[in-house]
């Protein structure tokens, strides 16, 4: 750091000590929490099950939508459960080869309740659990594991998202009347960048 600069922080400056060495990498091993011991068939038909019919409830929701106010890429939002131990999952759950985002993650508030992750799937991917799911089901790996298994052993359930799953802020600024009327800043896409606009909810 050059002398010029203000010296304003005394107490975590410290002059003429020190000496410089080359970095080395920390000679330890980093494990991973381990995965949940799950039945493989009945976890694979329970997963199934929740994400058939968030895919249906979808598809029936997307239907409803007025056209003329339908924009951007066509999709919906799914809530996947985790366990606390499954936090490595939460990098796993998105593709960005197939558009898909992780776009909010909730931390539980009880002990022994799960992560929550909500992840935008465009129409175009809408079957890309239930292929890794029935991967999970009926493929081995090389090593003798389901395919899959590090990703679809944490998914606890998955279910259709609601407005109060992307909503991020502290659980009690979320309206609980449904007459209430608030207004929400509402942050939009377009392409790379990003505008906000403020709304009304009614």
């Amino acid at each position: 750091m050059a002398d010029d600069f203000p010296r304003d922080r005394a107490h975590i400056h410290l002059r003429n000590n020190g000496i410089r060495e080359a970095y080395r990498r920390p000679n330890q091993l980093i494990h991973a929490p381990p995965l949940p011991a799950r039945d493989r068939a009945s976890h694979a038909a329970a997963l199934t099950q929740s994400i058939e019919q968030a895919v249906e409830s979808a598809r029936q929701q997307i239907a409803a939508r007025d056209p003329q106010l339908s924009v951007g890429t066509p999709g919906f939002y799914l809530e996947i459960d985790l366990p606390m131990s499954g936090r490595a999952a939460l990098d796993q759950l998105a593709d960005r080869r197939q558009h898909m985002e992780l776009v909010a993650v909730h931390e539980p508030t009880q002990p022994g309740a799960p992560i929550t992750a909500s992840v935008f799937l465009p129409q175009s991917a809408q079957a890309y659990y239930l292929r890794k799911v029935e991967a999970y089901r009926d493929v081995d790996t090389d090593r003798g594991r389901p395919r899959n298994e590090p990703l679809v052993s944490r998914m606890e359930t998955v279910r259709l998202a609601t407005a109060r799953s992307l909503f991020t802020d502290h659980d009690d600024l979320f309206p609980r009347a449904a007459d209430e009327q608030v207004w929400w800043e509402v942050w939009l896409r377009d392409g790379p960048a990003r505008t906000s606009s403020t709304l009304p909810k009614p």
